[in-house]
């Protein structure tokens, strides 16, 4: 396993249990979890003005939803939905997104692993890979 393995994200219900120390992690918690990525992946950014037709969506993207540009991913727990990083920049005008604007971001199919880590054992785990 390699950092680049991992996605952070936030549990969106339920909850569940850290693989490291088996804390119950509350939903809204910010989480670790492996993936394998599927496909050609890349970054699918696009103005509201710029979103592409349905028959033109690149393969590897199941579909566009909207997202909210923000300072930092994450920050706010009271966000639901997509966040995308300011400075990203839209994929056929190469606007460079800045934080409040809103966008589309084409969803990318990921299969995730039932292995959740919290952020401290997150940490733990990549500084041992690191050794």
């Amino acid at each position: 396993m390699e950092p680049e393995d991992f996605i952070p994200g936030k549990l969106i219900s339920g909850g569940a249990r850290c693989e490291g120390c088996a804390c119950y992690l509350p939903m809204g918690e910010r989480v670790y979890t492996l993936s394998r990525e599927t496909g050609g992946i890349g970054e699918f950014y696009y103005c509201l003005s710029c979103r592409p037709p349905e028959e033109e969506i690149p393969d590897g993207v199941s579909g566009l939803e909207v997202a909210m540009v923000v300072e930092e991913l994450w920050a706010n727990e009271e966000t639901a939905g997509f966040e995308v990083k300011a400075g990203s920049s839209c994929r056929i005008c190469d606007h460079v997104f800045e934080t409040g604007e809103w966008l589309y971001v084409g969803v990318v199919e990921r299969l995730y692993s039932g292995l959740v880590f919290c952020a401290e054992c997150y940490g733990k785990l990549i500084g041992e890979m690191d050794d």
